[in-house]
């Protein structure tokens, strides 16, 4: 920091995407650098003020990171890495037991020796080459911190203002922003100091495996806007213009609901209004219950997650539980699995949560079902050439639309998009035969139809392909009023054409196991894709008959994937 004016060369905008999107900076001559900063960018003069009556205002000679040393140190290690830390590692790092999710703000002092009637201070931050629209901060000090910069080019300006309405101001002076973390490199986590709420970031930036970048501005994960248990308010009157200033249109709100949903009671209802003014808000309320995995206990409101998520319209969106680090981390891992975000960026957008006040210390390997890694390991089982594909392939298993899907991707993907996820065939209950009871939806948590089978009574599925497949047949399924270490096979045979077949997953217990692996969990009030067999199907229809070999055996649809 200096006090002689310095004006900064304009940073190419190649550069300024590189420093955005993360990597190194390519290594380039200084007329090389000339050359781009010619070639692309017009010439901007900063403004030069009149009557200028404050002096002495903070200058910076060199960029500036977005980031704290404390997330530096977090986000320049390897994300596969960080996914094997212990508890106690991870909480060297960040322990999530208090706020240090904003990023760094910039610091800016002044020297003013204020009149009568001196009302407050104001530093007006402009971005680079515009001159209204500033990022107005007020201060009753000689100093004010300015949050939410994004990485490039700024100038600011101090004003005094005072009752009568007359302003006393400086000159105006440059900055540069960055996403550095040292040795060259570059994060590319965005995120936010949002007041009276914490653990707040934008979901994007990161590279992926289709080759292009997951887009920022489209999807932001939080904590909660208010805590409904105690109708507090718990976001403030300017943190509500920082998510205003995002654009959003849709807040997903993922905690549960006054029925019971499982460990959390809350007061909101799908009658609830956002607490940002004219945000569409979408209850769709998580069954919550620590050390019990979230996914396969919320398949359908995950389901509808999607469905919200795979509606071009509803961008941009925020979602959130209510710290923002289980339900909303299961959320975010889908949907950046998805798109392509590799398995170490996943880690770390997840373990960043420890830089929130979320009362603990969140790390991937958790040794229980409701982990990452349990998470990571079971959509692993899925068919799919890489985790992307894998993440395609659970989503249509729970009966999530390939068109939502592909909207998603779309939506969220700047650049090349991931390819070669599966042509999946998708049947639901509405289209069944036989025995089976058709049902309509009577839960937050169940599907919007499903057949409900008694003892030895059966359903008929029918497939239509477009050529002979080898694939993997599922069912989405719960089972009711069994014991939970019955087998499948004493619960559920098929037959495919007439034929019996081979369960796959027949020495299962219906029940929780130890890991989510060693059982399947359908007993109770959960839907769970089930793999039913391994499969040659020919052309055109192919018949799939379920029957049920105990009480209360309910099946929403079935799923055929192609496997190689």
């Amino acid at each position: 920091m200096k006090n002689t004016k310095k004006y900064f060369l304009c940073i190419s905008l190649s550069l300024l995407l590189t420093a955005c999107g993360g990597g190194k900076k390519p290594v380039q001559s200084s007329e090389e650098v000339k050359s781009e900063v010619e070639s692309s960018e017009p010439a901007f003069e900063l403004p030069v003020a009149d009557d200028v009556f404050i002096d002495t205002v903070t200058e910076f000679d060199e960029p500036q990171s977005v980031y704290t040393e404390k997330q530096k140190a977090f986000l320049i290690k390897d994300g596969l890495e960080l996914g094997e830390l212990s508890q106690a590692d991870a909480a060297l790092l960040a322990d999530g037991k208090s706020n240090l999710s904003s990023p760094e703000p910039l610091k800016i002092e002044w020297e003013h020796e204020a009149g009568a009637d001196f009302d407050k201070y104001e530093v007006d931050v402009y971005e680079w080459g515009k001159t209204t629209d500033p990022v107005v901060v007020e201060s009753d000090t000689t100093s004010a911190n300015v949050y939410n910069l994004f990485a490039g080019k700024y100038y600011y300006q101090v004003k005094a203002v005072y009752q009568d309405g007359h302003e006393e101001v400086s000159d105006y002076y440059p900055v540069e922003m960055d996403m550095s973390l040292g040795n060259g490199e570059y994060g590319t986590i965005r995120t936010f100091h949002v007041d009276g709420i914490t653990n707040c970031r934008d979901l994007g930036g990161t590279k992926l495996a289709g080759g292009g970048t997951l887009k920022y501005g489209q999807l932001y994960r939080t904590s909660a806007f208010a805590d409904y248990n105690m109708d507090k308010k718990t976001i403030t009157d300017a943190g509500r213009e920082v998510v205003k200033s995002w654009g959003v249109k849709t807040e997903i709100e993922l905690r549960g609901g006054p029925s019971g949903t499982g460990g959390e009671s809350s007061f909101a209802t799908a009658e609830t209004v956002s607490e940002i003014p004219g945000v569409d808000y979408k209850f769709v309320p998580w069954a919550y219950q620590n050390g019990k995995n979230l996914i396969y206990r919320n398949i359908e409101p995950l389901r509808k997650t999607f469905d919200i998520l795979g509606d071009a319209s509803n961008y941009p969106i925020d979602f959130h539980c209510r710290i923002g680090t289980d339900r909303t981390g299961a959320v975010a891992l889908l949907v950046n699995g998805l798109v392509g975000v590799s398995l170490g960026d996943i880690y770390k957008d997840y373990m960043f949560s420890n830089f929130g006040n979320i009362g603990k210390t969140t790390y991937v390997n958790q040794q229980n079902d409701d982990s990452t890694r349990a998470y990571v390991q079971e959509i692993m089982t899925f068919p799919g050439e890489n985790f992307h594909n894998k993440v395609y392939s659970f989503l249509r298993t729970i009966g999530v639309s390939a068109e939502k899907l592909d909207t998603i991707i779309d939506v969220l993907t700047d650049g090349e998009k991931v390819t070669g996820n599966p042509n999946t065939t998708v049947v639901d209950a509405k289209t069944a035969t036989g025995d089976g009871v058709l049902s309509e939806q009577v839960a937050v948590r169940d599907p919007a139809a499903y057949v409900k089978l008694a003892a030895n009574k059966s359903s008929r599925f029918k497939l239509n392909l477009e050529e002979d497949t080898k694939g993997r047949l599922f069912a989405s399924m719960k089972i009711a009023s069994i014991t939970a270490s019955n087998k499948f096979s004493t619960v559920l045979s098929a037959q495919v054409n007439g034929t019996d077949v081979d369960l796959v997953s027949k020495d299962r217990p219906v029940g929780w196991g130890s890991s989510v692996t060693n059982g399947l969990g359908l007993n109770g009030d959960y839907w769970i894709p089930v793999e039913i067999a391994d499969l040659d199907l020919y052309s055109g229809e192919n018949i799939i008959d379920l029957t049920a070999l105990t009480n209360n055996v309910q099946i929403s649809h079935v799923a055929f994937l192609p496997m190689e």
